[in-house]
């Protein structure tokens, strides 16, 4: 089974957005565009790092503007155009502050700013990580986080196609066309997210993540 990510970009609030509360707009729904894994993507990253039941991504001891993230994970038909929760795996690193990322090697035990997580039954995750810093190859790449999504059941056994994305944010000027990664689309709009200030200090933002079959997606546009 095959699947394609949707990104609704939610009402970003002054406080830190609780999961959950999304207004149903159909019509608003737009797909995601996958983009590349990247050279610093490892695997088997620890399982829900964080302090309570949050997730945490990059350590609150790093340096950074905190980032608090949160959305819900959603499957859409045509007879459920504002989509039916579903579990997910999420496999999420990005750059630290400074741009760099942690030891990609197999045998390096540094997992610095990678986490991976699972949903609730109702498809809601959270975590906090740190605002990315941007980094230079050949020309500067805009600050991002990677995500991997993959469906799963109960069991936590996958149940569709994993998804390769990355989120980027509005206002990075080194967005494309700027972006040095001439085959990465952080010029897609429907990859980018807003984020706000919060009280107390760092940035917050949410999205809902809705997964749906390509064949579908086609009947779903045009109605």
């Amino acid at each position: 089974m095959r699947y394609l990510l949707v990104v609704f970009l939610g009402v970003v609030t002054a406080q830190r957005p609780a999961p959950g509360s999304f207004p149903c707009e159909p019509r608003l729904m737009r797909a995601t565009g996958t983009d590349m894994e990247g050279p610093y993507y490892k695997p088997n990253s620890p399982f829900g790092r964080g302090s309570g039941n949050q997730p945490t991504v990059c350590s609150e001891n790093l340096p950074g503007t905190r980032l608090y993230l949160n959305g819900t994970v959603m499957k859409v038909t045509p007879d459920q155009p504002c989509g039916s929760p579903i579990r997910a795996l999420l496999d999420v690193w990005s750059a630290d502050v400074n741009g760099a990322y942690s030891n990609i090697a197999p045998e390096s035990p540094d997992f610095t700013c990678r986490s991976r997580f699972t949903t609730d039954e109702r498809g809601n995750y959270a975590f906090s990580s740190i605002l990315p810093g941007r980094y230079y190859d050949s020309g500067w790449r805009p600050a991002h986080v990677h995500w991997k999504i993959t469906p799963i059941d109960a069991n936590g056994q996958p149940v569709g196609r994993t998804i390769t994305t990355q989120m980027y944010f509005v206002g990075d000027q080194y967005r494309a066309p700027n972006d040095s990664c001439e085959a990465c689309n952080s010029g897609d709009s429907s990859m980018v997210t807003h984020v706000t200030q919060i009280p107390g200090g760092g940035t917050a933002g949410r999205c809902r993540l809705l997964a749906y079959r390509p064949q579908r997606m086609r009947r779903l546009i045009s109605t």
